[in-house]
């Protein structure tokens, strides 16, 4: 007879971490599904996804509102074009509430997360005691094509200066070390508005307050470039 079939270990939703997605989503009905699935299926991690749209034209909000899931909240129109995923992840950092958020994670509306994504970057957090993490990213190409898009080089004093440690959309962050940067972009939102990168104004946060960030080697998500538009 087969042997029988070693008992799954439940760990109760109230002993998981808690993590709230900021989502910045704009004309992406046909990732949007796909990506929500990819982040509500994490392990080991309780979820929640606040998300802002930059008034879309397609049905990107329409499907965000059928959602049959109480964690998503999607905040209320701008009342403009923002025009930019800088401008659009600046209004998720003020306008969201943080509840019981133990971490925050970015998300872009176009990749799709391995479903280790957020427990991994709360075990590196936790076990090199740093202020901030982002990882490695496996992109693909409409034509099949893969490769690994490597940020994990050894960190130098002054790098934050001149760019981000990988992708925003790999970005989490620590409770407390999330609330200082609120702080600091509802105090200065609008100066904030002429800087064209969320990803690097949030490193260059992080580590100007001498805080430590830590870059993961391995790729914890997909992303999707199309020819000739995405830099990597």
């Amino acid at each position: 007879p087969p042997a029988p079939a070693t008992p799954r270990m439940i760990v109760p939703p109230q002993s998981m971490p808690r993590v709230q997605v900021l989502l910045a989503t704009f004309n992406g009905s046909q990732w949007i599904e796909q990506q929500l699935e990819s982040i509500f299926n994490q392990q080991g991690v309780v979820v929640s996804i606040v998300v802002s749209d930059d008034s879309s034209k397609d049905d990107t909000v329409q499907r965000l509102q059928n959602s049959q899931s109480r964690a998503l909240h999607l905040l209320p129109s701008a009342g403009c074009r923002l025009g930019s995923a800088h401008r659009n992840f600046l209004r998720l950092i003020r306008d969201s509430e943080l509840g019981d958020a133990d971490y925050v994670a970015l998300s872009d509306q176009d990749d799709i997360w391995l479903s280790n994504k957020l427990a991994r970057g709360i075990s590196c957090l936790r076990a090199r005691s740093v202020q901030g993490y982002s990882s490695n990213v496996t992109a693909f190409w409409p034509n099949g094509e893969q490769r690994l898009i490597d940020k994990a080089q050894p960190q130098r004093r002054y790098d934050h200066l001149f760019g981000s440690p990988g992708p925003g959309c790999t970005f989490m962050l620590p409770r407390e070390t999330f609330e200082q940067l609120q702080a600091f972009v509802r105090a200065n939102f609008d100066r904030l508005q002429t800087i064209w990168v969320h990803d690097w104004l949030i490193h260059a946060f992080v580590r100007c307050r001498s805080g430590r960030w830590h870059i993961d080697d391995e790729p914890t998500m997909v992303r999707l470039l199309e020819m000739g538009v995405d830099g990597i």
